[in-house]
């Protein structure tokens, strides 16, 4: 949870940086491939991570929830969303623009410290599991092709 460990003062300051929106069940938040460089705070409701695998299939990679984050990966690369995020029911969210948030940190780095830590856990989390999931894939990929050369 990104922002849990901010006291409320600096709870707010992080607030008045960020634009709250809503959304109903369905409504896209970001799609895959369009430019970003905003991350994003899940104040309620459910989302679903999507990934195109090709240009008929999609993989929801995760379901996040009130607390969770996303849109890190445009935040700090630049580069177009990996992803979709579709609302799962209807949903809040604060959108953080990288500029205020780059000089909110600048100018009280506690709150940076913060909530740099808090991703920084949320991330290892997320890759470890992806590493799972890579060790699964490969594990049915031996167990399920037998090689005839």
């Amino acid at each position: 949870m990104l922002l849990e460990d901010l006291t409320a003062e600096e709870r707010a300051s992080v607030e008045k940086i960020g634009a709250i929106k809503k959304y109903a069940k369905d409504d896209y938040v970001v799609k895959e491939n369009e430019e970003g460089g905003s991350l994003f705070v899940i104040l309620s409701g459910k989302l679903r991570v999507e990934k195109g695998i090709d240009s008929e299939r999609k993989k929801c990679l995760k379901e996040l929830g009130a607390g969770e984050f996303f849109g890190e990966m445009s935040f700090f690369g630049a580069e177009p969303r990996s992803a979709a995020v579709i609302a799962a029911d209807n949903c809040e969210l604060m959108e953080l623009p990288k500029a205020p948030f780059e000089g909110l940190v600048s100018s009280n780095p506690v709150i940076g410290a913060k909530i740099y830590r808090n991703m920084a856990r949320t991330l290892t989390d997320r890759l470890r599991d992806n590493n799972d999931e890579i060790k699964r894939t490969i594990l049915w990929a031996i167990e399920g092709w037998t090689y005839t050369g």
